[in-house]
């Protein structure tokens, strides 16, 4: 009886233990968030926050380095990128009061591509830490990325 009940909930768990997610929003983008990085503090000044967006996996692993977790360990790999693939990233600043930052929508309008984010702040903490947020979206024709935060606050992102 417990291998069966084992066997029925193992599915669950794998899910649930993924550190990736699809995301399809309302108007059918998709993007896939990556909760398994974290960012070089040797590129990014501590008391920055940093925005990121690339086509290029060399430029992003300056930025980025994968951090290991218990869970299912899923990466930013050439062959997941397309050719139309746009990595792009929210650093914050060295903190001891930031619990998660979410991507909460991607929208392209022309060669825009919008990226509404949420900082999501904790109660102080006795030590601390820098989070990140990481996502593939397909980027094609996209020359500048938006960032924007829940006040409505803009940073832009031009790529070659």
């Amino acid at each position: 009886m417990k291998k069966l009940l084992l066997l029925l909930f193992l599915p669950f768990i794998a899910v649930a233990c993924s550190s990736t997610k699809q995301v399809t929003d309302e108007q059918g983008n998709t993007y896939r968030v990556y909760t398994n990085y974290f960012a070089k503090n040797k590129i990014v000044p501590e008391d920055q926050m940093a925005f990121f967006a690339s086509r290029d996996l060399e430029a992003f692993h300056l930025y980025f380095g994968p951090a290991a977790t218990m869970s299912k360990q899923e990466w930013i790999t050439p062959d997941v990128i397309d050719p139309h693939g746009l990595i792009i990233g929210v650093i914050d600043e060295v903190t001891n009061d930031t619990s998660s930052i979410a991507i909460r929508k991607i929208r392209g309008k022309g060669d825009v591509l919008y990226v509404d984010y949420t900082v999501k702040k904790s109660e102080p903490r006795k030590f601390k830490s820098r989070v990140v947020a990481v996502a593939l979206t397909n980027g094609e024709g996209v020359k500048k990325v938006v960032f924007r935060d829940d006040s409505g606050k803009e940073n832009e992102v031009f790529l070659k």
